[in-house]
């Protein structure tokens, strides 16, 4: 498993997270987005060159930021998700506050 923390993405990266995307709110039956354009620090994770985790951070003023995070759900539980969040806080300035949106849908995300 590798993951990979960079500011923008090339058009192969928009593709595969945009697949994991749609896997997983059509397992969830939700309608949620990734936001390609507005993130402005993007972390994922791979697992044999696929991805399966993705998040990103989205700068709203001063230290507040939007975040939107997709794991796939044969890969959820595993750790995926809190490894991309520790490492994406980690590269934010100190002391972020996070906004995160979840379908009620979705109960382990709204859990989040």
């Amino acid at each position: 498993m590798k993951s990979y923390c960079v500011s923008s993405l090339d058009s192969f990266r928009k593709d595969q997270i945009q697949t994991m995307v749609n896997t997983c709110t059509a397992h969830d039956h939700t309608s949620l987005s990734f936001p390609f354009e507005d993130a402005s620090l993007f972390l994922f994770s791979e697992c044999d060159g696929r991805i399966v985790s993705a998040i990103a951070f989205i700068p709203i003023e001063g230290l507040l930021y939007e975040c939107s995070a997709f794991t796939d759900p044969e890969f959820r539980g595993h750790g995926h998700f809190s490894g991309l969040l520790d490492a994406g806080i980690d590269e934010l300035p100190e002391d972020p506050e996070l906004i995160f949106y979840a379908d009620k849908r979705n109960s382990a995300a709204a859990a989040v």
